[in-house]
């Protein structure tokens, strides 16, 4: 490791409580077979000369569906319904790298979900849709806009998404319009739609018109906003584009919708890139963070800092920020000092083959998990001890139990569980280790010690949630115990796995999910996400793990698993450099999205917490 990492590891740890970002996503869909349908509906006595049609801004809630399907009212067999909400990265797609909504029936159902859509002005108007479904199975499927409608097909089948278009919709004085999707449904029979959209059509007298509404809205926003509030040079930057905006909009009769459209993109820009003054150069490598408002006091901010005592054993030194090598307890309290409350340690039960040789990645055992908590607690932190039930790692993609407990029976893992478990905590707490919170698994998404039925995932969930908490109570502790997940963009899978621990009743206090910018969507997910579950069942939300990288250069000959080539391309939620700025920014974003959550009026705790993993370890 190089000298200048523990600082870049600290001004990550540090931009918890001082940075900010906000830069924009943009949704790509390659479309795969298209097919437009036009139906003609009833004219209107308006002359329809000139007309540009879907020239206009969507007018549909949430068509999209990138985070959830609200807006919607869905109904399969006469009840309500639920869509699965996905993404084409996740499953798989080409022609739809965006979120979307999938039905399915298991019967012969009829299904309809509609949006009513009102406060429109009176004219003419053009309704699309894009689907996709099984080209195997049978449905009688139309697209409605007010009476009038489409037949619907999914005869390409999966990822040969189809386009649908209903034109010449006339919309009366009510300015009120029913946009629907409704028919009987075959058994078996899925489909995914994305992309709904009402536009008004416009003359080019209407959208010249439109275009200039929206820069003068824009110039008003622009003329409203306070100089102190913002750094000089990025002041100055919009005044200039202001200045050019204004006197196109002046000029508004004599200019085109392109002009018009320019002067808004530009001052939009330069609005866009104004730096709050409160901003702070942190001095930590030319770092630039902004505080995030709002924070309790108890707010966790921390670091998983699992590889540490394998990292010395290794050779790497640590330093102050003057350069000077320090040891153990100082680069804890370098910690401290920096804003750090919290660390996370990673506890494997046998890391270790019959010759006594370390699986890697730290070898991770309780006593390592002693030493590093002990170091820690010295310096003013908790600990966050992270059971994995395993003797190596454990993710979405592998829980393989222990293999002294390799042939146990579920009742047998229970009570190893158990004892494993109150034998660790109350080991680390003699040891005078602050343990303030334990994870009962690590990324539980399909299982746990080897189970992967949820009533014995359950099971081995409450086994060690209760250890842990007797145990502490034994120690005069209260210890918060997690159940951690990971793909927060899946968040029906979410709601599915949160109403799953309700039902078995495990005595969990915080649901804890991953955060990967990389394939976890984006931040409006999480918070909404992560809020429904706190809301629902009143529980604390934290998020256990997250990381970005600060460069796609291989440092140490080891293949990382964001580098050139691989997990590089831009999707949604990765808005960030690849730099130490950028690991600042979205570390701070990712606090912000928690803390965005915000009291629910429910929860006994007053604030969502979030641990951060460190990149740089």
């Amino acid at each position: 490791m190089k000298s200048g990492m523990v600082k870049r590891m600290l001004a990550a740890a540090l931009a918890a409580t001082l940075i900010v970002t906000s830069a924009g996503t943009t949704d790509v869909w390659a479309a795969g077979s298209e097919e437009t349908v036009s139906v003609s509906v009833e004219e209107t006595e308006e002359s329809t000369e000139n007309v540009k049609t879907a020239s206009s801004s969507n007018l549909i809630t949430n068509g999209d569906f990138e985070t959830d399907a609200s807006g919607w009212t869905f109904l399969l067999g006469g009840g309500d319904y639920s869509p699965n909400l996905k993404k084409g990265t996740d499953t798989g797609m080409t022609n739809n790298t965006t979120g979307y909504i999938n039905i399915w029936s298991e019967n012969e159902a009829e299904f309809v979900m509609s949006q009513e859509i009102t406060g429109l002005s009176a004219g003419n108007y053009t309704a699309m849709l894009s689907i996709d479904g099984a080209n195997d199975k049978t449905a009688d499927l139309k697209f409605y806009a007010g009476d009038e409608s489409t037949v619907l097909s999914t005869e390409n089948g999966w990822n040969n998404w189809s386009t649908f278009k209903v034109e010449n919709i006339v919309v009366d004085e009510s300015g009120s319009i029913i946009i629907k999707i409704a028919g009987t449904l075959g058994a078996g029979y899925w489909f995914d739609v994305d992309d709904i959209t009402l536009t008004k059509n416009l003359s080019d007298g209407e959208e010249k018109t439109e275009a200039a509404e929206a820069l003068n809205t824009l110039i008003t926003a622009c003329e409203a906003l306070t100089e102190s509030d913002y750094t000089s040079d990025t002041w100055s930057a919009l005044q200039t584009a202001l200045t050019s905006a204004k006197a196109v909009y002046g000029d508004k009769d004599n200019k085109t919708v392109e002009e018009l459209t320019e002067a808004k993109t530009v001052l939009q820009a330069a609005k866009d890139a104004l730096v709050d003054a409160g901003i702070v150069d942190t001095g930590a490598d030319g770092i630039f963070v902004q505080k995030v408002d709002g924070l309790s006091d108890d707010f966790i901010k921390g670091v998983d800092v699992s590889s540490y005592v394998s990292l010395i054993d290794s050779g790497v030194t640590f330093k102050d920020w003057n350069g000077n090598v320090i040891g153990d307890q100082e680069f804890f309290s370098q910690l401290k000092e920096a804003g750090v409350n919290y660390v996370r340690i990673r506890v494997w039960n046998d890391p270790y083959d019959s010759n006594g040789k370390g699986y890697g990645g730290g070898n991770n055992d309780l006593a390592k998990a002693k030493k590093i908590g002990k170091w820690a607690t010295d310096a003013g932190m908790k600990v966050l001890i992270d059971f994995h039930y395993s003797d190596f790692w454990a993710d979405p993609g592998k829980q393989k139990a222990p293999k002294a407990w390799a042939d146990y029976t579920i009742d047998q893992k229970v009570t190893a569980v158990s004892d494993y478990t109150t034998a660790s905590i109350t080991e680390l707490l003699d040891a005078g280790v602050d343990v303030g919170m334990v994870q009962v698994g690590n990324e539980t998404n399909n299982g746990v010690c080897g189970e992967s039925t949820w009533e014995n995932m359950c099971r081995i969930f409450d086994a060690g949630a209760d250890a842990v908490h007797a145990a502490g109570e034994a120690k005069g502790k209260n210890i918060l115990v997690a159940v951690h997940f990971a793909n927060p963009e899946k968040s029906a899978n979410y709601a599915t796995y949160a109403k799953n621990l309700n039902t078995y009743d495990v005595s969990y206090d915080v649901f804890a999910s991953s955060y990967y910018p990389y394939w976890h969507g984006t931040l409006d997910n999480l918070t909404s996400t992560l809020k429904n579950i706190a809301d629902t069942y009143d529980k604390k939300v934290m998020v256990a793990e997250t990381s970005w990288a600060t460069s796609l250069e291989d440092g140490d000959g080891h293949e990382n698993t964001v580098r050139k080539g691989n997990n590089d391309t831009k999707v949604d939620g990765m808005d960030y450099t690849f730099s130490i700025q950028g690991q600042a920014n979205e570390v701070r974003s990712v606090i912000s999205a928690i803390n965005n959550i915000g009291d629910n009026g429910k929860q006994t705790f007053k604030r969502q917490d979030i641990l951060c993993q460190s990149a740089c370890l």
